[in-house]
């Protein structure tokens, strides 16, 4: 029987690891402080064991066929996915495909093994979606070089109720932090717009949906380019808009603005010194609390437009809440990497290095529902 080893317990990591104790499943679970980890897990009993987390001990541990889950920071990722590959064990992570990681493909489908990633929130999810509404669209034979394509993805997390910073931190705000001096690369009308300080192409976001009619702040996330390809998108398709994003509360921009100036400044002077200081000062400060909820809201649509109508619309939404026992943020990053660790045990996930797999689309969106979150599916022309 393969053992799980699920590395990191941290804010995100929770709801999945109980996830795969519950379904009777072989764990040991390894993590920094032993003893934290032990609390988190108090309330589950199973088939699992809690060891402090060193990777050479790790290497003990780790048998032939065995799935190692990295929960850690990503630039322990590669670390961890060669361990992986001198034991002969599977890699299960919810980060972004890193060159570095691709890089592995060749070794690990030669050993018959599954280095699987982007199986979280997002990336994951958002994947996922946005896949299902591009293949849906193919398959209703509507397709015409007469047609224009609009698709946006949006994600983000932020406090269920709104503080004065718009805001609150569920790991490093570094990373946060530094997330804004990234350049962004989308598509809006036709033209490739590009952004090396994201926060000041600041747009309004209202999500497709019969529950709300929210407007959301939003700026681009990374290159959505890269993506085109990775989605199956046709070259004869005329896109006027392509775009995976970020979302935050509405008043977000005016209370960030001591904020951007000083990344601003950060990216100027090539230091990130000043954020540093500014990541602890925003730590101590807007941190949630134990007992305070979250909110995640996830929005990917494909609307196609034909002589000036629109002729298809459909959008996968997903407003969530956290509760005392499980921030919204923990939930839909660890289930969905839970999900992934199952389908590699049952043997539905081919080797080698990939993210979420288009065949186990709408059995994890089931899953997911039946763990209690609501995904909504909407057809705006029905």
């Amino acid at each position: 029987m393969s053992t799980i080893h699920w590395l990191g317990t941290g804010l995100s990591s929770i709801p999945g690891l109980k996830s795969l104790i519950k379904n009777n499943h072989n764990v040991i679970v390894w993590n920094r402080s032993r003893q934290k980890a032990i609390k988190l897990l108090e309330d589950i009993s199973g088939n699992y064991t809690v060891k402090t987390l060193v990777l050479s001990d790790l290497k003990r541990f780790v048998n032939d066929d065995d799935i190692v889950v990295s929960m850690l920071p990503s630039s322990m990722h590669v670390k961890v996915a060669n361990l992986c590959l001198n034991c002969n064990a599977h890699f299960v992570s919810s980060s972004y495909l890193s060159k570095e990681m691709l890089a592995l493909d060749e070794q690990a489908e030669r050993l018959g093994l599954c280095f699987i990633n982007e199986v979280g929130l997002d990336p994951g999810l958002d994947h996922i979606f946005g896949k299902l509404l591009i293949s849906e669209f193919k398959q209703a034979g509507l397709e015409s070089k007469e047609n224009s394509y609009f698709f946006k993805s949006y994600c983000g997390g932020f406090p269920k109720n709104k503080n004065d910073f718009c805001y609150k931190f569920s790991w490093s705000p570094l990373g946060v932090l530094k997330a804004l001096k990234a350049t962004t690369k989308y598509l809006q009308d036709g033209v490739l717009q590009e952004s090396k300080q994201p926060y000041k192409e600041i747009h309004s976001y209202s999500p497709v949906s019969k529950f709300t009619n929210e407007a959301f702040e939003a700026y681009g996330n990374r290159n959505s380019l890269d993506y085109i390809k990775d989605y199956d998108i046709p070259d004869d398709w005329q896109l006027q808009q392509f775009i995976r994003g970020t979302l935050r509360l509405s008043g977000w921009s005016k209370a960030w603005r001591d904020v951007f100036s000083i990344v601003e400044n950060s990216i100027n002077t090539g230091s990130d010194l000043a954020l540093e200081t500014l990541s602890e000062e925003l730590k101590e400060k807007y941190t949630y609390s134990q007992d305070e909820n979250d909110r995640v809201v996830l929005s990917v649509e494909l609307k196609v437009v034909k002589q000036a109508k629109t002729i298809w619309h459909k959008s996968y939404f997903i407003d969530a809440t956290g509760a005392i026992n499980a921030s919204a943020m923990s939930r839909l990053v660890s289930l969905p990497v839970s999900f992934a660790v199952e389908s590699v045990l049952s043997g539905d996930i081919s080797a080698g290095v990939s993210g979420a797999p288009d065949a186990l689309a709408h059995d994890w969106i089931n899953k997911l529902e039946l763990a209690g979150e609501k995904v909504e599916y909407i057809d705006v022309l029905a």
